[in-house]
């Protein structure tokens, strides 16, 4: 019998699931190959080979987890973070950044967070205002390794995962779930500062209506001082923090005279200094907290910082104050701060927040766009939230491909791309996984695009194995591939523009000698 001969003209299916064998109607079968390994299918039609990583710094301690976060200025200016177990080193420049030689401390000068000092030979990052304490009292001082650019953190090893972050311009907003919100900037080249911006935090909604008259001592202007004195004992001194809505207006507690009389700056004018009746005010803690938990996610949207899915409220979202993303005081003007609560039949936390051409809100129970009115940014007033479908969203942190939002789902395997369909009038979320579903099947832990020179979607599974989808939907390609040629663990992958293409970065585990060491290492381009 004469041996049939078939010309393949392409391969921009990638490797296809052995489900598919057989399946000769599909017509991704014709562009599809058995395996795919350590090549990258190309939208031209043919494989290129991936090229090799080169090693750049062994991590802090071989024995933790770190994770790699991009943070991009420009397509010119961008850096890798490894945050590791209370941590976080810079890289630049495919080198990690030094911080170069600061100069001995001086007991004179003033030292602000972010201020480098050099004592005793040890190189020190200062974490607090300071004159006139040397180095090494840990109050002010955290000592760097030699060569190194190194900041504390608050996170832990075990948190890393979770993290998430937003970024604008020299900026970036971390967030966690039992940490209170962190803002990460670059003020030089060597000079990074990690606080604690938010000066104003939301309030819950509803309060509680204490049985009791309340009486203002005055009603306007904002920002103006207020003795606040009610009919019966109402007021404990874990009060101070929390706020009053009375008369039209705000009142925020900040300091507690007796049981029956606050003090407090005016948030919103009041409309009257007339005594409310019970039930005609209300006392309202806030809903941030050591105790009640802060948002773990959120997005810049609208010139607005959108945070949301705290462990108390986990289908809540908050919105600043329009160009104020420090401000989360609550109104009813359209530039006020608000919140609101998704409504569903099920409580799904929110996992991620994105912007797009409507606020996304990606929920362990389905996906959701917010957007304001007609033709209207979104306001406290307007919030329109319409369900778009229901497959669920993982911890793993989505990455935005143009339009789209990829977000691997609930359980660890598919992955799907959120984006508003044109020609349905209809969000959709197809599992782009589908013809190589055995790829995924071992559970995807960290995900990142490499845009330039080739669109590719780059996945690290829980077993350790590099994945990647060569990804352009203009030319519906969709071309998988594994990567096994590493010679070691993958944990966690970034991508950041370079010169001429993005660059890949990995945290790869090696066992060398017997011992396991933790690289940070790059893809040659």
């Amino acid at each position: 019998m004469a041996r049939a001969k078939v010309l393949q003209t392409n391969f921009t299916a990638g490797e296809l699931s052995p489900k598919l064998m057989g399946r000769v109607d599909i017509a991704r079968y014709q562009n599809g190959a058995k395996k795919v390994r350590d090549c990258i299918p190309q939208i031209y039609g043919g494989l290129r080979r991936r090229y090799g990583s080169l090693f750049v710094q062994e991590v802090k301690d071989s024995t933790k987890r770190t994770r790699l976060i991009p943070f991009i200025f420009n397509e010119s200016t961008a850096y890798i973070l490894e945050f590791g177990d209370l941590y976080m080193r810079i890289y630049v420049d495919e080198a990690i950044l030094s911080p170069g030689a600061p100069a001995a401390y001086n007991g004179a000068t003033a030292y602000t967070p972010g201020s480098l000092a050099s004592s005793g030979g040890v190189n020190y990052y200062c974490t607090a205002n300071t004159t006139g304490n040397a180095p090494p009292n840990v109050t002010y001082w955290y000592p760097m390794p030699a060569g190194i650019l190194e900041i504390p953190t608050p996170y832990t090893e075990a948190m890393l995962t979770a993290i998430d972050h937003t970024q604008g311009a020299d900026t970036m907003f971390v967030f966690y779930e039992t940490l209170a919100i962190r803002r990460l900037r670059r003020l030089g080249a060597t000079n990074w500062v990690i606080d604690t911006p938010i000066t104003e935090i939301p309030f819950e909604e509803p309060g509680t209506n204490p049985a009791s008259t309340m009486t203002a001592s005055a009603k306007d202007p904002v920002g103006a001082s207020v003795t606040m004195t009610a009919g019966t004992a109402v007021f404990s001194a874990g009060n101070v923090g929390s706020s009053i809505k009375i008369n039209g207006g705000i009142v925020k507690i900040t300091g507690f005279t007796s049981t029956t009389i606050v003090t407090g700056i005016i948030k919103q004018e009041l409309s009257s200094i007339v005594a409310a009746p019970q039930d005609a005010w209300s006392l309202h803690a806030p809903a941030w907290s050591a105790s009640l938990g802060y948002p773990r996610t959120g997005t810049l949207y609208e010139q607005r910082l959108i945070v949301g899915g705290s462990p108390s409220f986990p289908q809540t979202i908050w919105g600043s104050a329009t160009a104020a993303y420090l401000d989360f005081t609550m109104g009813v003007n359209d530039d006020d701060a608000f919140s609101f609560t998704i409504a569903s039949d099920q409580v799904n936390p929110i996992q991620y927040l994105a912007s797009s051409r409507a606020l996304v809100a990606l929920t362990s129970g389905g996906e959701f766009t917010v957007a304001g009115g007609l033709e209207k940014p979104l306001a406290p007033t307007n919030a329109q939230v319409r369900q778009r479908s229901n497959y669920g969203c993982s911890r793993v942190r989505p990455v935005r491909i143009r339009d789209a939002e990829l977000f691997i789902q609930r359980a660890g395997a598919k992955v799907r791309s959120f984006a508003y369909n044109v020609s349905n009038d209809d969000w959709t979320a197809p599992d782009i996984a589908v013809m190589a579903e055995h790829l995924t099947t071992a559970g995807i832990v960290d995900i990142a695009w490499q845009q330039e020179p080739t669109s590719i979607i780059w996945m690290v599974r829980a077993d350790g194995v590099l994945v990647s989808v060569t990804y352009d939907k203009d030319q519906d390609v969709v071309g998988w591939a594994m990567h096994t040629g590493l010679d070691g663990f993958v944990e966690s992958v970034a991508s950041i523009p370079a010169t001429d293409s993005d660059q890949l970065w990995l945290v790869v585990r090696r066992t060398i000698n017997g011992a396991t060491q933790r690289y940070v290492e790059y893809v040659e381009k």
